[in-house]
């Protein structure tokens, strides 16, 4: 037997209608176009499945939010890459780039480079000294002595 007025019922069936969603359109149309994968795409999907059930629990999504803002909600494209490194740097403490200069038919070119070597030590070292002395001082009862005698001043 059905349950409340008319009214009730008809609110809560519009509340249960399905809708398309953006995110879906983006996706589908990033995929016919050849831009994503489809294992790219579901990956996404579940993610943004994921958020809204957080968002119907009444969780704030503020990292999703800061990225929907990144260059004044997408009229200034220009400033993107800056507002989005400055939540990548705030959030994954990434190490300093090198500059290269980088010969080319133009002349000289100026180059931003993340090293390997560095970017691999830096995300070893991050944390703490002994999860690099047990990665790479297997069985060493002390400080490991890579870096010389005062090795956590190097380190930090």
């Amino acid at each position: 037997m059905a349950r409340g007025g008319i009214h009730q019922r008809l609110a809560a069936a519009a509340l249960q209608e399905e809708s398309n969603s953006a995110v879906a359109e983006y996706l589908l149309n990033e995929f016919a176009w050849g831009r994503m994968s489809p294992q790219q795409m579901q990956s996404i999907a579940a993610l943004a499945m994921q958020d809204v059930e957080k968002a119907v629990e009444g969780k704030l999504l503020r990292d999703l939010k800061f990225l929907s803002k990144i260059g004044n909600e997408g009229r200034y494209p220009n400033n993107m890459y800056r507002d989005l490194m400055r939540m990548v740097d705030s959030r994954y403490n990434l190490c300093p780039m090198t500059t290269l200069e980088i010969p080319s038919k133009m002349g000289e070119t100026m180059a931003n480079l993340l090293m390997p070597h560095e970017l691999f030590l830096h995300s070893c070292m991050q944390n703490t000294l002994t999860n690099f002395t047990k990665l790479f001082c297997q069985g060493a009862k002390k400080t490991c002595n890579v870096f010389g005698n005062n090795a956590r001043t190097h380190l930090h």
